[in-house]
């Protein structure tokens, strides 16, 4: 699962994501992925060539700090959530 920028910063949202997926049966588990500092400034750069895309992220709380902070990546796994309880 992927966290899209500006809406992995709305208040409470994550959490209400997380508790729906278990609740599914599905246990999210964060990702540790490297960060490579090329990549953040090359992501940086592309952000910037798009300025009706600054637009809007001007109108967002930390709207540009969050457009080219890194990705944060899930891993979905099925049937673990519903095993919690057994025993």
């Amino acid at each position: 699962m992927y966290e899209d920028a500006l809406y992995r910063r709305i208040p409470g949202l994550l959490q209400r994501r997380l508790a729906t997926l278990h609740s599914a049966g599905f246990c999210a588990t964060p990702l540790s992925m490297p960060q490579d500092m090329d990549a953040r400034e090359l992501k940086r750069e592309a952000v910037c060539c798009y300025a009706s895309q600054l637009r809007a992220l001007d109108k967002a709380a930390n709207g540009h700090a969050d457009a080219c902070a890194p990705e944060g990546y899930w891993l979905l796994e099925t049937g673990l959530a519903s095993e919690e309880g057994a025993g």
